[in-house]
């Protein structure tokens, strides 16, 4: 089994320097080397390739189409899959992005993380790189994913477009409707049946992430006057209160919404649960000019848009377009 190991940096690839945590790029070969300790018996070879190396904080677009650039290139070289290792910050809008620019149907693709750096007794990341392993030797998903033990001590694999953001102040990571897509129990992958599919479209393997993604993310809040300047937005992404409402009837937001539509930005609401009992605020959300996404989560469709911002796409209907299984539906 042939594996290609893409190193990028993170917390993964740091070292403890006094009270600070730097990249260190000789880490992940450390996390190599304890596998290959821990599992003498494997039959998985490693290749590497190190594009760049940040803190996944910086995450830029540069970066973005540099990783794309290093799977493109490699992808259709032999290899049973790629393993991608990366910071915890922005893991999930890597992970959504490569999701949707090499598609469902692409050989496994999974990033790895530690949420401390590999020397720390409490960190997570040699059993997320085994945990991705196992998943590309059994066969039994493809696309690209997320390996990660979180403090329940429960590693899981999750598709990249069903990922949530972190809890606040934890680095745990959840999917949607928490449903993972697999776990994995002493390299055993167990595949989740409860797991729901989604819709595919086609992949979009040339893409080049624009500069700037032309995305405006407002999160509700208490209090906001919503003055955000729109010059260079080409859509906004309104993260709703946990129970899927607005403040329909708060003049500011009013406001802004009229803003949007009268330059002809697409307003898009996420995190909106299906089923019954919506409130009533939520009878505003069409004469404001708000298109509710189906039910997905932030992350993902933030990049989708920007997908669709860097591909001159009708951002509207890209937007509605299911592509990588990004829409959680009733469908087993």
């Amino acid at each position: 089994m042939n594996i290609l190991v893409i190193m990028t940096g993170g917390t993964i690839s740091c070292v403890k320097d006094g009270d600070w945590i730097t990249p260190d790029e000789t880490r992940t070969y450390v996390l190599l080397d304890h596998y290959r300790q821990t599992h003498k018996d494997t039959d998985a070879e490693f290749e590497t390739v190190v594009p760049y190396t940040t803190l996944s904080e910086q995450l830029s677009s540069e970066h973005l189409n540099k990783l794309i650039a290093c799977v493109r290139e490699h992808k259709d070289n032999g290899y049973d899959g790629i393993i991608i290792t990366h910071g915890t910050d922005t893991l999930q809008y890597t992970a959504a992005a490569l999701q949707f620019v090499f598609g469902a149907h692409s050989l496994p693709i999974v990033l790895v993380s530690s949420n401390y750096p590999l020397g720390d007794r409490r960190a997570n990341g040699h059993r997320n790189f085994a945990a991705a392993v196992a998943f590309i030797r059994s066969k039994t998903g493809k696309g690209t994913f997320v390996s990660y033990k979180n403090a329940d001590l429960v590693t899981r694999i999750h598709r990249a477009t069903r990922l949530l953001t972190h809890p606040e102040t934890g680095d745990d990571v959840y999917s949607l409707g928490r449903a993972p897509y697999a776990v994995c129990e002493d390299d055993v992958i167990i595949k989740n049946t409860a797991y729901r599919r989604g819709g595919i479209g086609k992949a979009y393997e040339n893409t080049v992430f624009s500069e700037n993604a032309g995305v405006l993310a407002v999160s509700m809040c208490p209090g906001d006057t919503y003055a955000y300047d729109l010059a260079a937005v080409k859509a906004v992404l309104i993260r709703p209160y946990h129970s899927g409402t607005l403040n329909t009837a708060g003049e500011a937001f009013r406001a802004f919404c009229k803003r949007a539509v009268e330059k002809h930005i697409p307003l898009f609401v996420v995190d909106v649960p299906k089923g019954d009992g919506s409130y009533a605020s939520s009878k505003a959300f069409d004469g404001l000019g708000l298109t509710v996404l189906p039910f997905s989560a932030f992350v993902p469709m933030y990049m989708k848009l920007w997908l669709a911002v860097s591909l001159g796409e009708d951002i509207r209907g890209f937007a509605l377009t299911p592509l990588a299984e990004e829409f959680l539906t009733d469908e087993l």
